[in-house]
């Protein structure tokens, strides 16, 4: 566990000891449980995993209302029904341009927040003390 002012970061996937996975799927997984005055929230931190990590995460661990995309984006079908399973409202998508908007995502985008660095320099999200979610661009 980790503590991150009221956050609790639990590390879901560290990666070691497994030389099965490839590098990227060794990556490490956080989530955060945030307490606030509706009860807890939670942010999902995915780093570059991909399908192979993903499908190791019990379903119940990665459920979150922020989710940080694995892999930049990288859009196949684990990855779409890995991130409908997070129920996020808010996903934030590190990636280049050539993955900003990708179609094979719409089914999940919609009624998202889903911001990209691509379209804006930067991106954040931030879990308010009344449980309430902001996130914005810049």
């Amino acid at each position: 566990t980790i503590r991150l002012g009221a956050a609790r970061g639990r590390v879901l996937s560290d990666g070691w000891g497994d030389g099965a996975l490839s590098v990227n799927d060794r990556s490490l997984v956080l989530r955060f449980d945030v307490p606030t005055e509706a009860g807890d929230r939670r942010a999902l931190l995915t780093g570059d995993i991909q399908a192979s990590a993903m499908r190791r995460l019990e379903p119940e661990s990665i459920r979150a209302e922020i989710i940080e995309l694995p892999h930049h984006g990288s859009a196949h079908e684990t990855a779409v029904g890995f991130v409908g399973a997070t129920g996020a409202r808010v996903v934030l998508q590190s990636t280049g341009a050539s993955r900003s908007g990708d179609p094979r995502w719409d089914s999940v985008r919609e009624g998202r927040v889903w911001l990209e660095t691509s379209a804006h320099a930067s991106v954040w999200a931030e879990v308010r003390r009344d449980g309430s979610i902001r996130a914005g661009a810049g």
